[in-house]
């Protein structure tokens, strides 16, 4: 029976906790909060999108997703929905194969969790402070309290973003400390500022785009946010994590209409301002704007030219995309501790032995939609299952 020390008490570190005194283990978390699961709690605006579905969800990880094939062939999205509804925690499917608990309330997910943790050895309010290392093993930890020793030790203390639950880098730090190589650390699923500032705060709307990057361009559809600061909305936040800053954004406001007979057959006896219902009036001002129009022309009045520079408008409205909003607003962590120095089978260092990883440390995250929490799952489990 080995001793196994967990930093940090959120999904990877619950899971990897689970796995390991399944083994008969000797466990404990270390938690720096006053419960567990504090950042669990706020997923999915307050009711945990625990997992999704999808039969193809390794196409949905963004970074290193070969890093995932062994693990998640031992512990996968199915998985952990049998684990759930075996520990009577019945789910639910929403669209695009998100799962959420029947109760729809995160704190379910914690309960469930929590309640199998009963040989489990949790100290709260006592955050990790190093590693302590001896001839390239990690050895065990220090806490502001005391020392521990330990036989292994998983280091699952999370990202940067939601700083308020406890996620503030610590964990890098602490990796750093011991030469563990880490990659560059940003937000990602997050809002991004532009360049232009219109009058467009609140409006949302469906549209085509495409962002041109020094890298591979990235198109998609979907839902977008005009915000005070730039641009936001499920759309966006996904095409966050795939592009590099700064870039260039051109969205077409009216995918699904013809806009070439579409101008030539609205209102002709109504003034330009007037004459289009189907954008927001304060979007369509800035679309005649930015196209030279003087909207209290009457639409019979366009010049051939006027009516060519409205449709590129529509067609192709363009942004400069300057900055990602602060890590601090972003919903995960791109970046951490490098995969390259992570054996995919165990989440074991290759550099430090009886050290693993778990979570949102590593430098692996996915596209919205539970894509994220299944990676804690997965490492976590993994994780906490190999240890001999």
């Amino acid at each position: 029976m080995a001793t196994v020390l967990i930093i940090g008490g959120g999904p990877a570190g619950m899971m990897a906790a689970y796995a390991a005194q399944k083994n008969h283990h000797n466990v404990h978390i270390f938690e720096k909060n006053a419960q567990l699961g504090k950042k669990l709690l706020l997923t999915g605006h307050g009711r945990c999108n625990v997992t999704n579905r999808s039969t193809d969800f390794l196409s949905h990880i963004v970074s290193n997703p070969k890093f995932l094939y062994s693990a998640f062939h031992t512990f996968s999205n199915q998985d952990m929905i049998h684990f759930l509804e075996k520990h009577h925690c019945p789910l639910i499917e929403e669209d695009r194969g998100r799962m959420f608990p029947k109760s729809q309330k995160a704190q379910t997910i914690l309960d469930t969790l929590s309640s199998l943790l009963d040989t489990t050895s949790i100290h709260y309010n006592e955050p990790v402070q190093h590693l302590l290392l001896e001839d390239d093993t990690c050895i065990g930890i220090k806490t502001k309290k005391q020392t521990y020793y330990g036989d292994n030790i998983i280091l699952a203390t999370g990202g940067m973003t939601f700083p308020q639950t406890g996620s503030c880098g610590d964990g890098f730090t602490m990796a750093q400390e011991i030469g563990i190589p880490t990659t560059p650390v940003r937000g990602g699923l997050v809002s991004l500022e532009t360049k232009e500032h219109y009058d467009l705060q609140g409006i949302s709307l469906p549209v085509a785009f495409s962002i041109a990057q020094k890298k591979k361009n990235y198109k998609n559809t979907g839902e977008i946010l005009f915000t005070h600061f730039g641009l936001s909305g499920p759309a966006i936040i996904n095409a966050s994590s795939y592009i590099e800053l700064p870039a260039t954004l051109t969205m077409h406001l009216l995918p699904s209409v013809d806009t070439d007979k579409l101008l030539m057959n609205v209102a002709p006896n109504k003034d330009v301002l007037s004459a289009m219902d189907l954008l927001p009036k304060r979007l369509w001002k800035v679309v005649c704007m930015q196209a030279g129009i003087d909207t209290k022309k009457k639409m019979h009045d366009l010049t051939k030219k006027e009516r060519h520079r409205l449709v590129e408008k529509l067609q192709a409205f363009p942004f400069t995309l300057i900055q990602s909003r602060p890590i601090t607003q972003a919903m995960i962590t791109q970046g951490g501790i490098s995969t390259k120095t992570i054996d995919g089978k165990t989440m074991s260092s290759k550099k430090i032995k009886h050290l693993k990883f778990a979570g949102e440390i590593i430098d692996v995250d996915g596209q919205t939609g539970g894509y994220n929490l299944q990676i804690a799952w997965t490492t976590g489990f993994v994780a906490g299952s190999t240890i001999e």
